[in-house]
């Protein structure tokens, strides 16, 4: 009888190893699967900030271009203003 208990004991103790093993593997999966969607989710917020900024890149390079031509437009202007205000003193 005291070997039948004795063997009932180490077999609930080992079931309960075995359980607390099992259980412990699956919370970490979980936590694993936790961790992969948390990190896709960031990269691809990342994705779309580095497309956003890439964006507003391009807009600025378009309007820096754009400003230079102006730029340039308004000293030939300012240039044929000039002369034009030269000729009328000198008439």
């Amino acid at each position: 009888m005291e070997l039948a208990s004795a063997i009932i004991g180490i077999l609930g103790v080992v079931a309960a190893i075995i359980f607390g093993f099992l259980a412990f593997r699956r919370g970490q999966k979980k936590d694993d699967q936790g961790e992969a969607q948390r990190l896709t989710k960031m990269e691809t917020t990342l994705d779309f900030i580095s497309g956003s900024v890439s964006r507003i890149e391009n807009n600025q390079h378009e309007q820096s271009t754009t400003v230079a031509g102006l730029s340039e437009r308004v000293t030939r202007v300012e240039a044929r203003v000039d002369n034009l205000e030269k000729k009328q003193k000198s008439a």
